[in-house]
C-alpha cells in the first residue's frame, strides 16, 4: 500500500514539471519570431533619421533637386558713385563706380561701362571721356561699346578713372554713367548733378539712391 502511494506521489510531481516546463515555453518569444519591422522600429526609437542612401534614393525616396528654370541670371548693378575734382598734379575730374551682382551665382556678370564728364554751363560743348579712347556719336551714346572699361565679376567690382579738363576754365560739373551688356544693349544711363564749383572738393557722393 504504501508503495503503491510512493508511485502515485512520483508520478504526480513528473506530471506538475512537464505542466510548468509547457507554460514557461509558452510566454517566451524568440527574436526570430518578432516581425522585422517591428524590430528596426524599435531600435531606431528616439534616434535621428538618417540620410536616404543611393539605393534608397533609386526606389523612389523623395530627395531635393534644383531646377534648371530657377537659376538665377547674373545681374549688373551700379551700386556707388563717388567723386573728386582736383586741381593737382593734374585738373580734372576722379571717379569710382562700384558695381555688384546681388544674385549668387557661379556665372559671372559682364558688361561695359563709360563715363561722360560735362561742363552744364557750356551746353554740352566741353566734355571728358573715360576711358579717354572712347568715341561718341552726335547723340552722345557710345560709338563702340567695347571701348568701354570691361565688367567681369560674380561679387562685386570697383572701376576706378580720371578725367582730365583741358580748358584754361571750367569744370565738370555733370556725370553721366553709361553701361552696357557685351551684346551693347544699354543697361543703365544715369546722369549726375555733381557739387563742383572750380575748387577741388575732396571726396564726394552724389545725393542721389542708386538702388533699383
Amino acid at each position: 500500500m504504501r508503495m503503491r502511494t510512493w508511485g502515485a506521489l512520483v508520478s504526480l510531481a513528473v506530471l506538475l514539471a512537464v505542466a510548468a516546463g509547457c507554460s514557461s515555453g509558452g510566454d517566451q518569444e524568440s527574436a526570430a519570431d518578432v516581425p522585422a519591422d517591428e524590430t528596426a522600429e524599435t531600435s531606431a526609437e528616439g534616434s535621428a533619421p538618417s540620410t536616404p542612401s543611393s539605393g534608397a534614393r533609386s526606389r523612389g525616396v523623395a530627395t531635393i533637386e534644383r531646377n534648371e528654370d530657377d537659376a538665377l541670371e547674373p545681374l549688373v548693378v551700379l551700386d556707388s558713385i563717388t567723386y573728386e575734382w582736383r586741381v593737382e598734379p593734374e585738373r580734372g575730374l576722379s571717379i569710382s563706380l562700384g558695381f555688384i551682382n546681388p544674385n549668387d551665382t557661379y556665372e559671372r556678370a559682364r558688361g561695359y561701362v563709360i563715363a561722360i564728364a560735362s561742363y552744364r554751363e557750356s551746353s554740352g560743348a566741353v566734355y571728358g571721356v573715360y576711358p579717354w579712347d572712347a568715341e561718341l556719336t552726335e547723340e552722345g551714346f557710345a560709338e563702340d561699346h567695347t571701348e568701354g572699361s570691361h565688367l567681369l565679376y560674380r561679387r562685386d567690382q570697383l572701376v576706378r578713372g580720371f578725367i582730365p579738363y583741358g580748358n584754361a576754365s571750367g569744370y565738370y560739373n555733370v556725370l553721366r554713367v553709361l553701361v552696357y551688356s557685351e551684346d551693347g544693349d544699354v543697361l543703365i544711363d544715369n546722369t549726375l548733378d555733381l557739387e563742383v564749383s572750380g575748387e577741388p572738393t575732396g571726396r564726394m557722393t552724389p545725393p542721389v539712391d542708386l538702388t533699383l
